[in-house]
């Protein structure tokens, strides 16, 4: 999965992390290319916040490795950390502060110059859309323009990588669209590399050019949603005899499942797009004819809902659990912290 990504603006091999008894991470792997926009998605508890801590340096790994923009993380460079830029999701700037005079004080707070933070403050309130709030006190601020502020504050010392926690928790449409066109528009004109953890993932889908998937503190899936959602695609194939098929495919290494889709002799087959030209050849030299194959990529909900079944599967064999382990099961939390 790492090997085949090159990675300069964050990578993360092994990593673990305990609170007392609690294993809140325990191994995950992560490669960020530089100007991506990248997707930590999982469920809740899965561990996304505490890698961006880690990833940070508030909290120390207890194992692995973690870089940043080239550097090791770990003890924690300032002149590293100087070029990445964090809106968390409980961001909250000084009610009694303007827009402009919070951004002059993150970049003093930076080492700039007053001049220098003064032109940043500008520079980053017009990025955003807020110019004209600019000298309006936060109090006043909806929250969509306090998200956009937090944007601005991520961003007012350049840097080269930005992560965001949550990002459009609390908004409503109409901010969500503002936000995802602020993000693609800055990252399309400022070439900055974005890591943004959320459990929505048609948000992500949108916004996101690579995602990685945590489960229970491990990276269970990583890559494009491009590749992801093609790879994991369904195909309708129409075939005769149909037992014959499904006999040949059942017990094909390549198939990912195969079910009915009708009476007509289609099966819905699911199989990497690189297995299309086995599946035909194998199934014509078991004397099926092939009649017809259609099929689209899956949606990232559905290729998250099937990496979480199958880290559950695993663990639960591994331990001889039920798997799922609870009536509700972790497809069923996937599907619904998506909605």
């Amino acid at each position: 999965m790492i090997g085949r990504m090159l990675c300069p603006a964050l990578f993360l091999r092994g990593v673990t992390y305990s609170f007392g008894p609690v294993q809140a991470l325990t191994a995950v792997d992560l490669c960020v290319n530089e100007a991506t926009v990248y997707g930590l998605i999982g469920l809740n508890g899965a561990g996304k916040t505490t890698t961006i801590r880690v990833v940070l340096g508030l909290l120390r790994p207890h194992g692995g490795e973690v870089r940043v923009l080239g550097a090791d993380a770990v003890p924690r460079e300032p002149r590293v950390f100087r070029r990445v830029g964090v809106l968390f999701e409980d961001f909250a700037a000084p009610s009694y502060l303007t827009g402009r005079e919070h951004l002059v004080l993150q970049g003093l707070l930076l080492g700039m110059t007053r001049r220098e933070a003064a032109l940043a403050a500008e520079r980053w309130l017009g990025a955003v859309g807020l110019p004209a709030k600019a000298d309006a006190r936060v109090r006043g601020y909806s929250l969509g323009m306090r998200r956009r502020l937090g944007l601005a504050s991520a961003l007012v010392g350049s840097p080269r990588l930005v992560i965001l926690d949550e990002p459009t928790n609390g908004l409503d449409p109409q901010g969500i669209g503002d936000l995802r066109g602020l993000i693609l528009e800055l990252h399309r004109r400022e070439g900055v590399t974005f890591l943004l953890s959320s459990h929505i993932l048609g948000e992500v889908e949108q916004l996101c050019g690579a995602v990685g998937i945590l489960h229970r503190g491990r990276t269970v899936l990583e890559g494009p949603v491009e590749e992801l959602t093609r790879r994991a695609g369904s195909r309708l194939v129409r075939v005769a005899p149909v037992e014959r098929a499904l006999s040949v495919l059942g017990a094909a290494p390549w198939c990912e499942g195969v079910e009915r889709a009708g009476v007509d002799g289609a099966l819905r087959v699911r199989l990497g797009a690189e297995a299309v030209p086995r599946m035909v050849r194998e199934l014509v030299e078991a004397g099926v004819d092939v009649h017809e194959i259609s099929g689209s990529a899956e949606t990232l909900e559905s290729v998250f809902r099937r990496a979480v079944e199958a880290a559950e599967e695993a663990e639960a064999d591994q331990h001889g659990k039920p798997k799922g382990g609870s009536p509700e099961g972790g497809a069923a939390r996937a599907a619904r912290s998506s909605s």
